[in-house]
C-alpha cells in the first residue's frame, strides 16, 4: 500500500490520555485470545488464495478494470501508443489518487481542529503527516512511469519516507498526549488493559504516577487557561486571515468549502473529483514521458516540487497564527 495510509494509526494517539482522568481504552478480554489464532487462519488461507488460484495473471486489472476505456477509444482520444501491460486500472488508480486528496482533506482538518480546541499540538500532527503525503506521491509518480527500471529506487525511496513519516506522526502525537497531561508513567499504568504485564513493571510506575500528577494537571490548566487566547488569535481578525489565506486554497481546505455538505454529498463530491483526476493521469499520461535519461530527474521533481510547495503552504499558514 501506499505511505499516506501507514501513520493513519498514530494521528489517534495523542488525541487520549487527557489530564481530567477518564476511562482509558480497553480491548474486551475475550477479544485478545482470539487475535493470535485469527492471524494464523489469515495466514494459512492467504497461500492457495493468490492470483493464479483465482485465475489472475500478473498483470490482471482489479476489479476486471471496471471503467477503463476500451484499447480503441483510448487510442483514439488520448494517444496513439498503447499502454503497457502493467498500467493501472481505473480502480487502482482511482485508490491511489483519492489516497493523496483524502490525506490533504485530513491534514487540513487536524489543522483546524487545534483552533476549535485551543492546543497549537494538532497543528504538529498535521507537520507530521506530510512525508508520508510524499511517500504517497513517490508511489503514484512510479506508476505514472510504469514502474520504469530507471526509477526502480523509488520502491526503497516511498519505505523510507513512509517509515520516516509514520515516525513523525507518531512523535507528533505523543506531543499531543504530553500537551493534554499525558506522562510515561500513566502510560505504563495503562498498559495491563492491553497486555499482561509482571508486578515489578507496574509497581514503579503507580509511584512514579503520584509524583507526577500534580505537574500533569499544572499542564492541563495552562492549555485550558490559554484556549481563549489561542481561538482569539485564530478568529480575533477573520478579515486579515482570510485575505492572507486566499492564495493557498487547495485539497486541503475540502473539509472546510464543503463543511456545509451533508455525508453523502461530501463523499459524492469527492468521489467524482478523484474520479476525473484518475481518467486525467491514467490517460494523458501517455503524453509525459520523457526520454529515459531524464525520467529520474523528472520523476524527482514530480515528488519533491509539491511536497516543497504543501510544506510552504503549511508554514505561511503558521506564521502569525494565520489560519484559513
Amino acid at each position: 500500500g501506499d505511505g499516506v495510509g501507514g501513520g493513519v494509526g498514530g494521528v489517534g494517539g495523542g488525541a487520549g490520555g487527557g489530564a481530567t482522568g477518564g476511562t482509558p481504552l480497553k480491548l474486551r478480554s475475550s477479544v485478545v485470545p482470539l487475535l493470535l489464532p485469527a492471524l494464523m487462519l489469515v495466514s494459512s488461507v492467504g497461500v492457495p488464495l493468490d492470483g493464479e488460484f483465482l485465475g489472475l495473471g500478473v498483470h490482471s486489472p482489479f476489479l476486471g478494470g471496471v471503467g477503463n476505456l476500451p484499447d480503441e477509444a483510448a487510442s483514439f482520444f488520448f494517444s496513439q501508443n498503447p499502454e503497457p501491460r502493467n498500467a493501472l486500472s481505473i480502480p487502482t488508480w482511482l485508490i491511489h489518487v483519492a489516497s493523496l486528496v483524502e490525506w490533504l482533506a485530513a491534514m487540513g482538518l487536524v489543522w483546524k481542529y487545534a483552533g476549535v480546541v485551543g492546543n497549537e499540538k494538532w497543528k504538529g500532527v498535521t507537520w507530521g503527516m506530510l512525508p508520508l503525503h510524499t511517500s504517497g506521491i513517490c508511489a503514484c509518480t512510479y506508476h505514472l512511469f510504469y514502474n520504469d527500471p530507471s526509477i526502480s529506487s523509488f520502491v526503497v525511496l516511498q519505505a523510507v519516507l513512509t517509515c520516516f513519516g509514520n515516525t513523525t506522526v507518531a512523535y507528533a502525537a505523543y506531543l499531543l498526549a504530553r500537551s493534554n497531561g499525558w506522562t510515561w508513567a500513566r502510560g505504563v499504568e495503562d498498559l495491563p488493559a492491553w497486555l499482561p504485564l509482571p508486578d515489578f513493571l507496574t509497581q514503579g510506575a503507580a509511584a512514579t504516577e503520584q509524583t507526577t500528577r500534580l505537574s500533569s494537571l499544572e499542564s492541563a490548566q495552562t492549555t485550558a487557561d490559554t484556549k481563549g487566547t489561542v481561538g482569539a488569535t485564530l478568529n480575533g481578525d477573520g478579515s486579515r486571515e482570510e485575505a492572507r489565506s486566499e492564495g493557498l486554497v487547495g485539497f486541503e481546505d475540502l473539509g472546510e468549502t464543503w463543511s456545509a455538505d451533508s455525508d453523502a454529498a461530501f463523499f459524492g463530491k469527492l468521489l467524482a473529483g478523484c474520479l476525473a483526476l484518475s481518467y486525467l493521469v491514467k490517460y494523458l499520461g501517455m503524453y509525459i514521458q520523457p526520454p529515459t535519461e531524464l525520467l529520474p530527474a523528472v520523476a524527482l521533481a514530480l515528488v519533491f516540487v509539491p511536497s516543497l510547495l504543501n510544506a510552504l503552504k503549511w508554514q505561511r499558514r503558521s506564521q502569525d497564527g494565520a489560519a484559513f
